[in-house]
């Protein structure tokens, strides 16, 4: 028995859904192989929240484009996104690390959606962590920082490599939930009663076995 609970890596992506849209987000809400998805947010030229994983599209910074130019690419607004009306959980990656964190905390904190807010720097979730906020807040870690204070967190991401159950142990008795990412398709992973970031690839694989 899968004991893995999944959250589709920037919706569920596969022939005809493209990543980072609502179409691959509407997927997720409605497939029951996921418990939630996952998305990338950034800032346009005119201070829009957006959708989209690279920094550039088309060859240009997507910072320095309106949103009215993103929307002819095909990128969402953060803030439709949020009117999806669902219980799963939604990942929100920062991926601007310029971003407007207090106005990024207001509108999350406007809707009654699962929020978890997280990034890669831990100085923007530890700043976020002392607002006002009714969403919860994580770090992605590639591997453990031992010097580091993790008593601000909600939850936490983890690199799949050298994670144990020791590991996910320690964090759950701080009530830090721990959400694994970065598997690749072909590993069959032990049965842990985490959630997982995964692409569609490996979700499909995995639940062959």
């Amino acid at each position: 028995m899968i004991f893995l609970k999944f959250i589709a890596h920037r919706g569920v992506v596969k022939e005809g859904l493209k990543e980072n849209t609502m179409e691959a987000f509407l997927e997720a809400i409605k497939n029951s192989n996921y418990e939630g998805f996952e998305l990338d947010v950034r800032v346009s030229k005119d201070k829009e929240f957006v959708i989209h994983h690279n920094s550039f599209i088309n060859g240009k910074l997507l910072k320095n484009l309106d949103y009215k130019e993103l929307k002819e690419l095909g990128v969402v607004r953060l803030k439709d996104v949020l009117r999806l009306k669902t219980d799963k959980k939604i990942f929100i990656e920062i991926k601007d690390f310029c971003i407007d964190l207090g106005e990024l905390t207001r509108l999350l904190s406007k809707t009654k959606l699962n929020i978890y807010l997280m990034s890669f720097d831990n100085n923007i979730i530890k700043k976020v962590s002392t607002y006002k906020r009714k969403f919860k807040v994580g770090i992605l870690n590639y591997y453990l920082n031992s010097d580091d204070n993790y008593r601000y967190l909600d939850f936490i991401c983890l690199l799949y490599l050298g994670i144990n159950e020791k590991t996910i142990k320690t964090f759950e008795e701080q009530d830090i939930e721990v959400i694994l990412y970065g598997l690749p398709s072909h590993l069959k992973i032990k049965d842990y009663n985490v959630s997982v970031i995964a692409d569609d690839e490996y979700v499909t694989k995995l639940k062959k076995y």
